[in-house]
């Protein structure tokens, strides 16, 4: 999906969770193809995702949100 809004030019946004980095499932690929587009909540570090975080862009952007609860 990233890969298409991408080549089309889109705007987008992902907001990622998961306990920490290393058990972000493509944390490398995405960080580096989309640093501008996606941002990440580790909740072992602390950080937590929440609607406020989101609603802060005023523009009609499309919004993903992929929470992971690993054990």
């Amino acid at each position: 999906m990233a890969i298409a809004l991408k080549q089309r030019g889109r705007s987008f946004e992902l907001h990622y969770a998961a306990p920490t980095k290393e058990m972000c499932a493509f944390y490398s690929y995405l960080t580096s193809h989309y640093p501008e587009e996606t941002h990440f909540y580790f909740s072992k570090a602390g950080q937590k995702m929440s609607t406020d975080i989101m609603k802060k862009n005023k523009e009609s952007v499309p919004t993903f949100i992929f929470a992971a609860h690993l054990q």
